[in-house]
């Protein structure tokens, strides 16, 4: 399925997409990063300015073979510049996985080279599947991987951890669930029940140990139009699910058939940003230029919102 671009506001249009010889792995720092399906190699791309940065994949990930994997982009200058980064010099992770073990390495575009390799065996439980999306807090990178799992990438260490996800019969989300950054500025996931927006965060247990805390819920009843809601009640045939996450804007993006709806969790707006018709859409990939700190949701959101269809 190709990807597709959509803008999330009036005051920017999207370039064209490119054909369906790319997936799109993530959106940060001001630019894209796609993954060349064909002529194998990734694709760091400046959506505003156009500029294009090819970058070749490590021959210890071609000769890997079957594998399930994903890439972050992220400004190598810390992002210090008030959000602005696209003149700075950037970092690209990439990481791939099976059911044995899990491999990062690191791209620096100054250096022009992928970095060392680090590797970790997985626990029993294997990775049957990946969410490629990432969410990226201080220098730590985090991926979704079946079981579910937390994949914790560590780029000061470059070390790798794995942290357990709570899952059991009374949390048994259908829609899924999203990493995110909790309110707090920890690790955090969010997932629908029915109406309801549920956030977890991870916290000290007051005994030396960290636990998830379902620490708040959000009617989304109260958010979503009234026909939306109306079906839901009505209807076993939609049901919401989170679709992605806009980190620096604290903005959640939940999918209703068709349509996708962006949830600011700090001033409880909500507005439809995309309707495809027929087709439903699984995972949203935010793009912006620049965030304004403090900026309402029209101003501080994303300017495009990708997808791989």
């Amino acid at each position: 399925m190709a990807p597709f671009f959509v803008p999330a506001t009036a005051r920017f249009s999207p370039p064209p997409p490119p054909d369906d010889l790319f997936l799109v792995y993530d959106c940060r720092h001001g630019r894209a990063l796609l993954h060349g399906l064909v002529e194998d190699g990734l694709l760091v791309w400046d959506l505003v300015t156009g500029v294009k940065h090819h970058l070749p994949s490590p021959k210890q990930f071609l000769d890997r073979g079957d594998c399930y994997s994903s890439a972050a982009v992220l400004c190598a200058a810390d992002h210090v510049h008030e959000g602005d980064c696209r003149s700075t010099p950037f970092k690209v992770v990439l990481m791939f996985t099976d059911e044995i073990d899990t491999t990062f390495c690191v791209y620096s575009s100054e250096a022009g080279v992928w970095g060392d390799f680090t590797t970790l065996l997985l626990p029993d439980s294997s990775v049957e599947d990946i969410d490629i999306r990432s969410v990226l807090l201080g220098n730590t990178i985090y991926w979704l991987l079946s079981g579910p799992l937390i994949l914790e990438c560590d780029l000061d260490r470059m070390s790798f951890d794995i942290i357990e996800v709570p899952w059991d019969g009374d949390n048994c989300y259908e829609g899924g669930i999203t990493v995110i950054r909790a309110e707090d500025g920890g690790l955090g996931f969010a997932a629908v029940e029915n109406l309801s927006l549920h956030l977890w965060s991870r916290k000290p247990d007051g005994e030396g140990g960290i636990t998830w805390t379902l620490h708040r819920t959000i009617d989304l009843e109260k958010l979503l139009p009234a026909p939306v809601v109306t079906k839901i009640n009505m209807t076993d045939d939609l049901s919401l699910r989170p679709v992605g996450f806009a980190e620096e804007a604290d903005v959640i993006f939940i999918g209703a058939d068709s349509s996708v709806y962006m949830v600011h969790v700090k001033s409880m707006q909500c507005t439809e940003v995309l309707m495809t018709g027929k087709k439903t859409v699984h995972k949203i990939y935010p793009y912006a230029s620049f965030y304004a700190p403090g900026v309402s949701i029209g101003g501080g959101g994303p300017a495009i919102l990708l997808s791989n269809g």
